[in-house]
């Protein structure tokens, strides 16, 4: 037996909700996931520039996000194993932002953020309904000449 219009309706919407929270679950996950690879890069970098370099911790943090935001106003390291870890920061660096950009870039394209706002509108809208009546099964999902 098939079933009515409106409960089938209401199913697809349902589905259609959870399927939006999964993908918006999925987009900050993988945000946190940004974020720890950039906080462990940052860190790794300061600390190999401090004992590479031996330079201060602070400036070695500096030297990083110099590095890893490829400005390069910072001189270069004066041996082979600071201008490797600045090859490594720099690569590492770049594909953690690209990747950050794509991620982000994926949920405007998706649509996912206009789907979250339009659901959070709806809801607040009915938060704010007071002394109202839902008339179920009238208009187009009710039989037909009854008004």
């Amino acid at each position: 037996m098939a079933e009515p219009p409106d409960l089938l309706h209401r199913r697809r919407l349902r589905q259609q909700r959870l399927r939006d929270r999964r993908e918006a679950r999925q987009f900050i996950r993988r945000l946190g996931l940004l974020l720890l690879a950039l906080a462990v890069l940052t860190l790794g970098g300061s600390a190999g520039f401090s004992l590479i370099e031996g330079t201060s911790l602070a400036y070695g943090f500096v030297w990083t996000l110099d590095t890893i935001t490829t400005l390069g106003t910072i001189p270069e390291p004066h041996d082979a194993g600071g201008r490797a870890l600045v090859v490594g920061l720099e690569l590492f660096g770049i594909g953690t932002l690209f990747y950050g950009l794509a991620t982000v870039a994926e949920f405007f394209v998706s649509g996912q953020l206009s789907g979250l706002l339009e659901e959070r509108r709806a809801q607040k809208m009915i938060d704010s309904l007071a002394d109202h009546f839902i008339i179920c099964g009238f208009g187009r999902v009710g039989p037909p000449g009854r008004a």
